[in-house]
């Protein structure tokens, strides 16, 4: 049975390609194809009129008759689109030489007068990644034309190298950044031709905590992203700092059930988003482990993990589950990490472009459906605690041993 189980997931992952509407339609004039030095910079209006900034990277191998697959990355808090492209080396990279990525711009416009207030004694307003994190892939290139614009008009290069945004999902953000992502999205599957099997999601702190915290966990998102990627993620439970237990603080999803593949990397050194968890800027940063396993746990995977050293280091692999959901849920410890998107080496083993890519590509939509259907149903949109979900050696011991007396006796 496991045997036909893997083969109809490998099947099911090479499968005929879903070509959006936007097949057949020749590229817009000024937009361009290419390497980073090419990403296309363009503003979309969302349907409350809101003027909303991205860049648009298109591979040179781009063919309007066939479908490509789409990777969305989002920045982290305080930072911005040119640096996300710069950090991830999405466009253009050898793994990715076939995908269009989108890089679209947070926003700080929408913070209330009352989350601004709330946030006054917080420490640092902005989620830093570490100097050296783009340092390590080089410099800026000198950079983009003016490139035109999908839906309306340029922004006139790139976003602005000083604007600074955040995402759904920060304690002090009421955008709804959903809406304005699945709204782009259309746009693009209208305007471009995309494999609707193979659209992705990915970020970088407060990105990847509303990639895996927010998105994921969206009814209608769910369904149209096939898999999900986050980066020394910020996963806020908002409103529980004063009952902030990272081990057991409860985790919602309400995405109607929907099992969806989770990969994500956290560092040992992260101070901003420690990967133990705890209070921070009035809400709840769960553990990284606590977190994972409740994404496993509502995948209907086992939530005990299984675990390996990377390349024989101190870089820690843990994989939930097993046959066809074998690491559905997934992510890397790395000890001797800050606030980073890993870019590998000695010190981090582990390229977080390259792990996430090879994810990406072994999760599409219908691979995931194939994979769902041999799964348990999950007992809650809300997830219980960690702790809830294993049972103590101890007590497994004394169970066994009150059993064989019970047996004996008989």
């Amino acid at each position: 049975m496991y045997t036909s189980l893997a083969l109809s997931i490998l099947l099911a992952s090479t499968a005929h390609a879903a070509g959006s509407t936007g097949c057949g339609q020749p590229l817009s004039d000024g937009l361009t194809t290419g390497n980073r030095s090419q990403t296309n910079s363009l503003t979309f209006k969302t349907s409350d009129g809101t003027e909303r900034s991205y860049l648009l990277h298109i591979p040179s191998a781009y063919d309007a008759n066939t479908p490509t697959g789409l990777i969305w990355s989002y920045h982290g808090r305080g930072k911005n689109a040119e640096h996300q492209e710069k950090i991830t080396r999405f466009s253009g990279s050898s793994s990715t030489p076939n995908y269009v990525v989108v890089y679209p711009q947070g926003t700080s416009a929408s913070r209330s007068k009352n989350a601004r207030r709330q946030n006054e004694d917080d420490d640092e307003d902005e989620e830093d990644e570490e100097e050296d994190n783009g340092d390590e892939y080089g410099d800026d290139d000198d950079d983009d034309d003016d490139q035109g614009n999908v839906e309306t008009s340029s922004t006139g290069g790139k976003t602005g190298s000083n604007k600074k945004g955040a995402w759904q999902g920060d304690p002090s953000i009421q955008t709804d950044d959903v809406k304005f992502t699945l709204e782009l999205l259309d746009n693009i599957t209208k305007t471009f031709c995309i494999d609707e099997d193979r659209i992705y999601a990915s970020g970088i702190s407060n990105g990847g905590g509303f990639v895996a915290n927010i998105l994921a966990c969206d009814a209608t998102a769910s369904t149209k992203f096939a898999a999900f990627a986050s980066a020394s993620g910020a996963y806020y439970q908002n409103g529980l700092k004063d009952k902030c237990d990272a081990s057991s603080v409860p985790i919602t999803c309400n995405n109607d059930g929907a099992k969806f593949p989770l990969i994500a990397t956290a560092g040992g050194k992260d101070k901003t988003i420690p990967y133990d968890g705890g209070a921070r800027r009035k809400s709840c940063l769960p553990s990284v482990e606590h977190f994972m396993t409740a994404a496993a746990q509502r995948d209907g995977l086992d939530t005990a993990s299984i675990q390996s050293k990377v390349n024989n280091s101190n870089v820690v692999h843990y994989s939930y589950g097993k046959d066809a959901g074998l690491g559905m849920v997934q992510y890397y410890y790395i000890p001797d990490m800050g606030h980073k998107w890993p870019t590998g080496g000695s010190k981090m083993q582990v390229s977080a472009t390259k792990v996430f890519m090879e994810f990406f590509n072994e999760w599409n939509l219908t691979a995931r459906a194939s994979a769902s259907s041999s799964l348990p149903a999950a007992n809650s949109t809300t997830s219980m605690a960690a702790g809830q979900l294993r049972i103590p050696a101890f007590q497994m011991f004394a169970a066994g041993v009150a059993v064989l007396g019970a047996l004996y006796l008989v």
